[in-house]
């Protein structure tokens, strides 16, 4: 099966050796950062490419790999000086990557939504939020290159990038050089799509999976708030038709379990595992 890993700053609260020593505890492989967790730099603090270096030596102690970098910012945010410091951030994140172990890191696109990055805007859609967008990816893919990365886009539904479509058209629009994507499925799914989930898995591998680098392990449900992505097991989606996309299609990518507790990675792992046959 994928080699498993998890979301860092679940862990918050803890030691960084704590963090590594009870990823590895629980039988991962993976672990999926945000460089600027409590637990690698203090409040305040500047992060460093030392400081990156120590963190890289105790995940080596501990025999974990660095998954994709997260550096999830609204690339498309409406208000010119806030975007201008989220690209800033993306790309200053590009440069400790390599010294974490990894060439990927990852981002949505976010929405237009004056208050909300992640929440749906009509505006969206419009060829001016597009266009703002590769204007946005453009920049970021660049950087990512000057520094040997590879910008790796994770869809949502909600956002400028929401469906198979628009994701096969940033590839038409950029090319895949120094570009890819997460694979995240339950992100694209549409509320019809949970009754025709063969079809939406196989349209969204399809479109997906040929540039992804990193894929990801939770559940969809859509209730009368929307789209919600809890963890594995608390929604609808058919995990068996999941796994046996990935063990045939992409059984190299690592699975980074994602939108849990604590407390809750040994059962989701189990029920991982269980939907892969193990």
């Amino acid at each position: 099966m994928n080699p498993l890993g998890i979301f860092g700053w679940i862990y918050s609260g803890l030691t960084l050796e704590e963090v590594a020593k009870t990823v590895s505890g629980e039988g991962f492989e993976y672990i999926k950062l945000r460089l600027r967790e409590h637990f690698i730099v203090s409040p305040g603090e500047k992060l460093t490419v030392g400081r990156v270096r120590e963190v890289k030596k105790v995940l080596d102690e501990y025999g974990l790999k660095s998954a994709p970098v997260a550096g999830y910012v609204n690339i498309v945010d409406t208000n010119p000086e806030s975007r201008e410091s989220k690209l800033c951030l993306f790309e200053e994140l590009t440069e400790y990557c390599q010294e974490l172990g990894t060439t990927y890191i990852a981002t949505e696109t976010g929405s237009l939504h004056p208050t909300e990055p992640w929440a749906d805007h009509e505006n969206n859609r419009t060829e001016k939020a597009w266009n703002d967008m590769l204007t946005a990816l453009e920049r970021l893919r660049g950087t990512a290159k000057k520094n040997g990365v590879t910008l790796l886009l994770e869809g949502y539904v909600n956002n400028v990038m929401g469906t198979t479509e628009s994701a096969s058209r940033v590839i038409r629009d950029l090319g895949s050089d120094h570009l890819g994507f997460v694979l995240d499925p339950f992100n694209y799914f549409t509320s019809r799509d949970l009754e025709a989930q063969e079809a939406a898995f196989t349209r969204i591998f399809e479109a997906i999976a040929p540039y992804a680098y990193v894929a990801h392990a939770k559940d969809v449900i859509y209730t009368d708030k929307g789209i919600e992505t809890p963890k594995v097991g608390a929604g609808k989606a058919d995990w068996s038709l999941y796994a046996g996309m990935l063990k045939r299609f992409k059984p190299e990518l690592p699975l980074i379990l994602e939108h849990l507790k604590r407390d809750e990675a040994g059962e989701c792992r189990r029920l991982v595992m269980e939907a892969f046959g193990e």
